[in-house]
């Protein structure tokens, strides 16, 4: 892990900047889902967390600071994070390995 590491707003300004969206949990601090953005056609998995929990940015960001300093090939990576304001909403977006996606889809493993 490396130190000091703070992840900034990702490129997406919306939910709908992402494609082939599919909800792989959801409780009651939020969603996640995975899907394509369709700017670089790379899949994310999307930490959504709606407006109730945002009166609680403070705890949100930390967890997105927290995130951004894991730096290992084999360890989910926070891409950043982006406020959809539509949605009333603050995402976290995680880059992911393909092959735990294809695992989550195809067995319905629930990630947390």
């Amino acid at each position: 892990m490396k130190g000091g590491v703070q992840r900034e707003r990702f490129a997406a300004s919306s939910f709908n900047d992402f494609n082939e969206v599919k909800e792989i949990y959801r409780s009651n601090a939020g969603i996640v889902y995975v899907g394509r953005f369709k700017y670089d056609s790379k899949r994310y998995v999307l930490k959504e967390r709606k407006a109730p929990e945002l009166g609680k940015r403070r705890d949100i960001m930390n967890e997105v600071q927290l995130l951004g300093q894991l730096d290992h090939q084999n360890v989910v990576r926070c891409e950043g994070w982006f406020l959809d304001e539509k949605r009333k909403s603050l995402f976290i977006v995680l880059g992911i390995i393909i092959a735990i996606i294809i695992i989550i889809i195809t067995t319905n493993i629930i990630i947390s």
